[in-house]
């Protein structure tokens, strides 16, 4: 997990960002989830209740296997969450964070370790 830890940590920056370019929502977390969608969505549920990435994490999961996550949040409407593993929010996203495409690379090149 250590690949994913270094990796979520430098992207912690992207917090209180556009989500988007269109929208109101404001990304609150880069995390690390689990790997598998049925735990990922186990873990959204739990982030959803309690809004706690950690916790949410350490509720089940007990795999060797992780992906990255962002998550935002509407401003409007505190309900709506809305989330993208962080290479596909990066490769859809480089004029939001200014970077060219040796951040998608990076992202993509890290999370084929995992």
């Amino acid at each position: 997990m250590s690949d994913a830890e270094k990796l979520c940590g430098e992207y912690q920056y992207l917090v209180g960002q556009s989500f988007a370019k269109k929208g109101d929502t404001v990304i609150e977390c880069v995390t690390i989830v689990p790997f598998d969608e049925v735990s990922k969505k186990r873990f959204l549920i739990f982030y959803y209740l309690f809004n706690n990435a950690e916790s949410a994490l350490s509720q089940e999961y007990k795999g060797l296997l992780y992906d990255i996550l962002v998550i935002a949040r509407s401003v409007s409407d505190e309900h709506e969450l809305l989330q993208e593993d962080l290479y596909t929010w990066v490769t859809q996203n480089k004029s939001l964070i200014g970077h060219d495409s040796e951040v998608a690379g990076k992202v993509n090149v890290a999370a084929k370790r995992h």
